[in-house]
């Protein structure tokens, strides 16, 4: 099944190749939802070039815009 992020990369799990999504949109969605503990929990793991790639609409994504909610 595709993801629903658009930005994706690979672990290998036992020789399995697994689809993950970008941590650091991951942590964007955490804040969009208001989940500011778990958000910060990723923040020091992420890369935050790519956040900030993120954050600016630089790098396309799916993660919800700020006033939506699931």
């Amino acid at each position: 099944m595709p993801p629903m992020t658009t930005t994706v990369g690979t672990v290998d799990l036992d020789g399995v190749s697994i689809l993950v999504p970008w941590l650091e949109e991951e942590t964007l969605a955490y804040i969009r939802r208001g989940r500011l503990e778990r958000a910060a929990q990723c923040l020091p793991h992420c890369d935050h070039h790519r956040l900030l790639s993120l954050l600016c609409g630089e790098t396309a994504t799916n993660v919800l815009a700020a006033g939506d909610r699931a």
